[in-house]
């Protein structure tokens, strides 16, 4: 890519959040993708993902196996205040639907760590190995960050491979061990630079 392109994210977090914000990319096959904020109880964009994903995918995000969402947990995943829980859904840019999409990542604030957040990415099996969940992950710091959270934490599969490489990537610490799960921690500010440079880099434009 061309340094001498215009970058529309900054180094700096500006208050720019809503639902209505969408970014553009490309990825590493050229693909064209878009990123926008999951609006409050939109829950066909959960419930329409999560079909798609494999048996080790749907493991692998929430630790355990289900068939489906109960409406408690459809309810839970869906009260967005983009503050305190923030989702981030990506899809093709050049779609003419919005559901399934590619993949969403999300973060939950902790209420007894209000500095720390719980970080959740999924992509759907044939978009995986693509930069996606990087993307996402970054977007999300980036709010994060904005809304005084200084920590990511995640419980991971142990075989979750693909996790524990972008974990790993952004200088995580082990916060607990178990004998299939991980605890482990992120601080942003010691990243927040990388981050940045990430975003950078690919050259997200806002619509």
């Amino acid at each position: 890519m061309s340094n001498n392109k215009k970058h529309s994210i900054q180094c700096d977090v500006r208050d720019d959040i809503s639902k209505e914000i969408i970014y553009s990319s490309v990825l590493k096959d050229k693909t064209r993708i878009c990123f926008y904020f999951l609006d409050h109880g939109c829950k066909d964009c959960i419930t329409e993902g999560f079909d798609l994903l494999s048996s080790s995918s749907k493991r692998y995000r929430f630790n355990f196996s289900f068939k489906q969402f109960s409406k408690q947990e459809l309810e839970y995943l869906t009260h967005i205040d983009n503050k305190n829980h923030v989702a981030i859904v990506s899809r093709f840019l050049d779609s003419t639907t919005e559901y399934p999409g590619m993949g969403i990542g999300r973060y939950i604030r902790l209420p007894k760590k209000p500095d720390t957040a719980e970080i959740a990415i999924t992509v759907l099996d044939k978009y995986q190995n693509m930069s996606l969940g990087t993307l996402l992950f970054c977007l999300l710091a980036r709010y994060a960050l904005h809304n005084n959270i200084s920590k990511f934490g995640g419980y991971i599969q142990k075989d979750n491979h693909a996790m524990l490489r972008l974990f790993n990537k952004f200088n995580s610490t082990a916060v607990s061990q178990g004998s299939s799960l991980c605890y482990l921690e992120i601080d942003l500010h010691t990243c927040k630079q990388k981050i940045f440079d990430i975003l950078k880099q690919q050259q997200l434009e806002k619509i």
